[in-house]
């Protein structure tokens, strides 16, 4: 018999913070390790403290540049934070 986790939910980009969307990814990362580094938040809400990635508690460390409006080949958007370092908490 496996006694490995099993992932019960689908994982999303969703950045959860007290169950409201604060955040979206621009792709899925895997939180194998301590720290993440992740390439692109669009930022739609407070990313202070705590937040809740797939199953995970994340805090954010470092935010690398942060773009007002972000203008590209996914079309506009804003405000985007981008070269982002996360800590696993949980």
């Amino acid at each position: 018999m496996p006694r490995e986790h099993v992932l019960t939910q689908i994982p999303t980009c969703e950045l959860r913070k007290n169950g409201d969307v604060v955040g979206l990814t621009d792709r899925v990362y895997d939180l194998a390790g301590t720290i993440v580094h992740i390439d692109e938040i669009l930022v739609t809400g407070d990313l202070s403290g705590e937040l809740s990635y797939n199953g995970k508690l994340l805090k954010i460390l470092e935010v690398n540049t942060v773009v007002g409006m972000l203008v590209d080949q996914r079309g506009a958007r804003g405000p985007v934070w981008k070269d982002v370092q996360a800590q696993v908490v949980d």
